[in-house]
């Protein structure tokens, strides 16, 4: 946290020096001498916590570009990402010693095939928690959405038949997906192609290679569907609102175990 305050701090201080009128794109922060000095601050440098650390930068990034006046153009709060991606990558190098070629998700951060695997694992990891944990009554278990225990994907798999007939939830799981990569930086909606191979790689992982795909198929097939997109609105939302405000996502749990259709 102390770390990121310092990325929400350097923003800070940018956007006072600033003259409103200056309308120049702004300069580029030097986001690898940040992310150098929080990983030498990790208590156990880990590839495992130097990835929880970046992503904690990329959310923190996201909600401080969101929260300037006047608020950032989509380009620019792009060519941020990418100005935080590549430092990420450059630091991660000094790690990995990998000097072969790197490849990337589309707008994303620059990776190796092997991370790359890595971060589709870990992503799904974490999405098959946050809704896995909304489909237990909270009677039985108070939610726990900042957990670090492992995922089991049980609960989403016994939840596939409502799923592949309930358009609404099926657009609230396609919403969350796709929202939560996007401000990972993961994917970007200039190639929703590559996204969607994304996301139906991460079906795969949680729901099982049939399942998900059937799954990711209908949902594909069902984007033009007004109850499925206002479900895909509702998760996308609900991500976001994690992510940058922390609380907790409930929309899956209160569609399928409450029954509600908003």
């Amino acid at each position: 946290m102390d770390h990121m305050a310092r990325l929400e701090h350097l923003g800070a201080v940018k956007s006072r020096s600033a003259p409103v009128e200056d309308t120049a794109p702004p300069v580029l922060r030097d986001y690898q001498s940040l992310i150098e000095r929080a990983v030498s601050a990790l208590a156990t440098n880990t590839s495992e916590s130097r990835e929880v650390l970046y992503n904690n930068a990329r959310a923190a990034l996201l909600s401080q570009m969101r929260e300037r006046t006047p608020r950032p153009s989509d380009s620019e709060i792009q060519r941020e990402q990418r100005a935080l991606a590549a430092a990420i990558h450059r630091v991660e190098d000094n790690f990995t010693g990998d000097t072969t070629p790197a490849s990337q998700f589309p707008g994303g951060p620059l990776l190796s095939p092997a991370k790359r695997d890595e971060a589709v694992k870990s992503s799904a990891s974490l999405i098959g928690r946050f809704l896995s944990v909304q489909l237990v009554p909270t009677d039985e278990r108070l939610p726990d959405f900042q957990s670090d225990d492992d995922f089991s994907p049980d609960e989403l798999r016994d939840a596939f038949s409502s799923l592949m007939t309930n358009k609404l939830a099926a657009g609230y799981v396609f919403g969350f997906h796709d929202s939560y990569l996007q401000r990972m930086t993961l994917i970007n909606r200039s190639d929703p192609d590559a996204g969607f191979r994304l996301i139906k790689s991460i079906y795969q992982i949680n729901f099982g290679d049939q399942a998900g795909l059937a799954l990711f198929n209908m949902s594909v097939n069902s984007q033009d569907d007004p109850t499925f997109h206002r479900g895909r609105e509702n998760g996308g939302t609900e991500i976001a609102k994690f992510l940058e405000l922390h609380i907790p996502p409930l929309g899956l749990g209160r569609i399928l175990i409450l029954g509600l259709e908003s």
